[in-house]
């Protein structure tokens, strides 16, 4: 009877062992997918850091942009005045002839 019992009581003990291990394996596999997440996480970040670089180079350059048409825009003023210049010679010239 204590012989049975004791038999009993191993298989119990290796049962307990083989969970036991297949513990231990899926944690090791959890530790796996949790290696991944932290490699596609910085891949990620590094993504992000290269759309921030981009769009800083598309916002200096709509900047620059916005600098070259504000100096179009005052030639385009300035070229106004001398056109209102040359019109007020013409009818200055009217005038004379």
């Amino acid at each position: 009877m204590l012989k049975a019992a004791v038999q009993v009581f191993n298989a119990m003990v290796r049962a307990v062992n083989a969970m036991v291990q297949m513990i231990n394996a899926m944690v090791e596999v959890l530790n796996a997918m949790v290696l991944m997440l932290n490699v596609l996480v910085q891949l990620l970040n590094t993504v992000v850091e290269m759309l921030n670089a981009v769009v800083q180079v598309i916002n200096a350059t709509v900047e620059m942009l916005n600098a070259i048409v504000q100096v179009l825009n005052a030639t385009v003023r300035v070229l106004n005045a001398m056109v209102e210049v040359m019109n007020a010679t013409v009818e200055l010239l009217k005038g004379t002839v």
